[in-house]
C-alpha cells in the first residue's frame, strides 16, 4: 500500500512540475516585450473584390469612425456556431484597418477550439502562438508574424498549441497583461474567437476587450440563437457593439444596385 501511495505522490509532483505556468497576478505588460528572435512573415492572400472591400470599409467606419466618442483598441469577433464567418470577418476587417492611415493592426486567432487553416499550418511546423504567449511560455516577438501580402502594417498571431480547457487561460490575470501589452504596441487588435454556443472561451475573453461583434450568417443563424448569444456574452460583462450580417444573398445585379 505504501508503495502505491509513494507512486501516486511522485506522479502528482511530476504533473505539477510539467503544468504550464500562468503569469502571476502581478504580471505586467512589459514581461511580454522581452527580447526574443524575430519570426518569419506569413503570406495571407487577401484580395477581396471592390464590392466586398467596400462593405468592410463601411464596417470600419461604423466601428472606428471619427464620430465615435470611445476608442476601441481590442475587438473580439465571434459567431454563434462554427462556419458562420467570424474568421473571414475578422481577417477582412483587419486588412482594411491596416490599409487605413498607416494603422498598426494585429490579427489574433483566439479560437483554440477550431483554429483557422493558417494556424493549423503553423502548428504542423511546430510554431508557437497565442496559447504559448498567454501561458507565459513564449514572448511576443517569438509569436507575432508579419502578413507579407498586406504590407508591414498587419501582423498576425496564430492560435498556438491546443489546451484541454481554453476557458481557464481567458479567465485570469495573464490574459489581462497580454491584452494590455498588445494594446500598447498596436493601434488595433482584432481577435477571432471561438463559437459562443458550444464553448465559454469567448465569453470570458469578451469581458476583457473593448468591444465584441457577433457575426450572423444569412439564412442559417436563427434569430433566437443570435439573441441567446448576445445575452450570454452580456452576462459575462461583454460590450456587444452590434452584428455583422454575413453571406447575404443579393438578387439585384451590381450595375442596377448602384442606382438604388
Amino acid at each position: 500500500m505504501s508503495r502505491t501511495l509513494d507512486a501516486l505522490k511522485r506522479a502528482e509532483a511530476e504533473t505539477k512540475q510539467n503544468e504550464p505556468k500562468l503569469l502571476d497576478s502581478g504580471a505586467s505588460a512589459s514581461k511580454v516585450f522581452e527580447e526574443a528572435p524575430d519570426s518569419e512573415c506569413l503570406t495571407i492572400e487577401l484580395e477581396p473584390s471592390p464590392t466586398v472591400e467596400e462593405k468592410y470599409q463601411k464596417l470600419r467606419g461604423a466601428l472606428f469612425g471619427r464620430s465615435k466618442t470611445e476608442h476601441i483598441k481590442t475587438l473580439l469577433v465571434v459567431a454563434s456556431n462554427h462556419g458562420e464567418g467570424a474568421t473571414t470577418t475578422a481577417t477582412f476587417l483587419a486588412s482594411v484597418l491596416a490599409k487605413a492611415n498607416g494603422s498598426r493592426v494585429l490579427l489574433v486567432d483566439a479560437n483554440l477550439r477550431t483554429p483557422s487553416p493558417l494556424s493549423l499550418h503553423q502548428l504542423d511546423r511546430g510554431a508557437q502562438g497565442f496559447t504559448e504567449l498567454v501561458l507565459g511560455k513564449a514572448l511576443l516577438n517569438a509569436v507575432v508574424r508579419q502578413a507579407s501580402s498586406i504590407g508591414s502594417n498587419l501582423s498576425v498571431i496564430t492560435s498556438g498549441g491546443p489546451v484541454p480547457s481554453p476557458s481557464y487561460i481567458f479567465d485570469g490575470h495573464s490574459i489581462d497583461a497580454v491584452l494590455e501589452a498588445l494594446a500598447q504596441r498596436y493601434d488595433c487588435v482584432i481577435l477571432d474567437g471561438a463559437p459562443v454556443k458550444d464553448f465559454s472561451d469567448s465569453c470570458f475573453l469578451s469581458s476583457r476587450v473593448d468591444g465584441t461583434v457577433i457575426v450572423v450568417e444569412a439564412g442559417k443563424t436563427r434569430l433566437e440563437t443570435v439573441r441567446g448569444t448576445k445575452s450570454q456574452l452580456e452576462r459575462y460583462g461583454a460590450k456587444v457593439l452590434g452584428t455583422v450580417f454575413n453571406k447575404k444573398p443579393n438578387y439585384i445585379p451590381g450595375f442596377l444596385e448602384r442606382f438604388l
